[in-house]
């Protein structure tokens, strides 16, 4: 019933001439989504395709994602890398965590913390839990920062907050461990 409202709303918007970008755009995301929990990655990939060329930030994560992961494309970590980084220009939490994962793990890179530690900071400073946690196991295990107790409780306490529960662990481990 709801797929049916959507497809005449998107008929009448189209027909009427009032199509604009958003709704195209809104359309070519929901579908691609469908079609990936269907494990349908070619037709994914078009529809996100077309999202992202129309300015999308959120297709142009997952344009990444796919790239990383090869679904429905061969799996290229250079291009992967350069849609997160576009995503990433129009302040896309998601992309900066994802490129901070690339670099911590040196997923087609050379590996390097420091670079890392700066795209999970973006992250975690707009509030992002996993990114929070990683910055606090950062500062926790001297990975790309100097080595601070205190620097990684506060991290791990936002993360927590935000409802990571890895960070919570770290944290009653910390409380623990003087």
């Amino acid at each position: 019933m709801v797929k049916r409202i959507y497809f005449f709303v998107f008929l009448f918007a189209t027909l009427s001439g009032c199509a604009s970008k958003v709704v195209l755009v809104e359309h070519y995301l929901v579908n691609a989504s469908k079609y990936m929990v269907n494990h349908e990655y070619n037709q994914a990939v078009r529809l996100y395709r077309k999202a992202a060329d129309a300015g999308s930030t959120e297709a142009k994560h997952m344009m990444g994602w796919i790239h990383e992961e090869g679904k429905g494309v061969e799996q290229d970590i250079e291009k992967a890398i350069a849609w997160y980084k576009d995503a990433a220009e129009d302040d896309h939490v998601k992309s900066h965590h994802a490129l901070g994962k690339i670099y911590e793990e040196g997923k087609g890179v050379e590996q390097d913390h420091t670079i890392a530690f700066d795209w999970y900071k973006k992250a975690a400073d707009k509030g992002h839990p996993d990114a929070q946690y990683t910055i606090g196991l950062m500062y926790e295990k001297g990975n790309g920062v100097k080595k601070n107790r205190e620097v990684a409780k506060k991290w791990y306490k936002k993360a927590a907050d935000g409802g990571n529960a890895m960070a919570k662990y770290h944290l009653g481990l910390m409380s623990l461990v003087k």
